[in-house]
């Protein structure tokens, strides 16, 4: 189920505030290793805070999550910082969606324009070889790999993106 229009507003303006708070650091001690959390802190601040907010929804809900589920939840928009992936641009590929435009997945566009739409479709193999090279365990690099996949691969997609969708 996408998301609704309002929600993206709503959402926009949320990262504006966007900080990961004490009781946000414990959930991610709690659920990422070392090598994960490399990645998780090296992404933008708003980016985190979507991600912590997807994984609180899953540890609120009555759904029977595995601790992989939360760390796709915590991981599965690593893939988005391989290129400045601004705010803006992102209201940008939302708001004028090009499901039909063919981009490839390399090299790395610099048009900023092509870049952002690049950065959106891709973001999830991005993500899957940056945990790669994480050495994260296989499971969880295809769960990122395959987190907006429809219809989901996996139970911990369909876990994930019921409360995706949701923030």
């Amino acid at each position: 189920m996408p998301t609704k229009f309002p929600d993206r507003v709503k959402r926009f303006f949320k990262a504006f505030n966007a900080k990961v708070t004490g009781e946000d650091k414990i959930i991610i001690d709690q659920y990422l290793e070392d090598r994960h959390k490399k990645l998780f802190y090296s992404m933008r601040i708003f980016d985190q805070k979507h991600c912590l907010d997807v994984t609180k929804t899953l540890l609120n809900s009555d759904r029977e999550v595995t601790k992989i589920t939360l760390q796709l939840a915590l991981l599965h928009d690593i893939g988005k910082q391989v290129q400045p992936f601004y705010l803006l641009e992102r209201v940008l590929v939302v708001v004028f969606p090009r499901k039909t435009m063919k981009i490839p997945v390399e090299p790395l566009i610099s048009n900023p324009l092509k870049k952002a739409w690049q950065l959106k479709y891709w973001h999830p193999e991005y993500g899957a070889r940056l945990a790669e090279k994480g050495d994260f365990d296989n499971y969880l690099t295809e769960l990122i790999r395959y987190h907006h996949h429809l219809p989901p691969k996996f139970q911990e997609i369909e876990d994930f993106q019921w409360s995706d969708n949701l923030n």
